[in-house]
């Protein structure tokens, strides 16, 4: 008997943006920027790769969408590294929320140890969602849910701000916080003033 093998699911690549440069472009009139991003006026686009071959460079456009098209006159492997970097650095910025469970009867020493956990989650730039488990009668005493959810900010070293105020969940209460400023010092002599 034969076995049957799954085929694996091949990745889909996007395409990457295409740039449109000097004689690739085949709008009827291009709005063009100089180098150093001075407007000059709407013309052919032969007419604007004559001036940036004259000057060395590429006629690049910058806005397909635009009524006409931008372009502008840059170096089109300039251009396409700026862009990737740019890609690059809005990709990297994504930020996660990592999550952390307690418990109304969570112990002292248990909450000091998610705090810090909660703690290096914000030191990597995350967001952290704390989750109260409420369960039973428990879910009638929100004031002291409440005090837990203080318990543990406090307990936190990392100044944070709420980014989502507790709200009712499937499973209890939840909070979004993320790192926030140092609280501001008072200074003795004008705490007396």
């Amino acid at each position: 008997m034969r076995r049957r093998r799954r085929r694996r699911p091949q990745k889909i690549e996007k395409p990457k943006a295409i740039v449109l440069a000097n004689e690739e472009i085949r709008f009827p009139e291009i709005r063009v920027i100089s180098d150093d991003g001075e407007m000059l006026g709407v013309m052919t686009p032969a007419k604007a790769a004559a001036i940036a071959q004259e000057k060395g460079l590429d006629v690049v456009v910058v806005n397909p969408k635009a009524e006409p098209p931008v372009a502008k006159f840059t170096d089109v492997n300039k251009f396409k590294y700026q862009q990737e970097k740019d890609r690059r650095a809005k990709k990297g910025k994504k930020v996660e929320v990592k999550g952390v469970r307690i418990s109304i009867r969570i112990s002292e020493n248990d909450l000091l140890f998610k705090a810090r956990t909660a703690d290096k989650f914000l030191a990597q730039g995350n967001k952290v969602r704390i989750e109260l488990l409420l369960r039973g009668r428990e879910r009638e005493n929100r004031s002291f849910a409440m005090q837990t959810f203080d318990r543990f900010i406090k307990a936190m070293e990392t100044p944070v701000r709420i980014e989502q105020e507790a709200s009712i969940q499937r499973l209890g209460l939840a909070m979004v916080v993320a790192k926030g400023d140092a609280p501001k010092e008072v200074d003795e002599t004008e705490a007396d003033a």
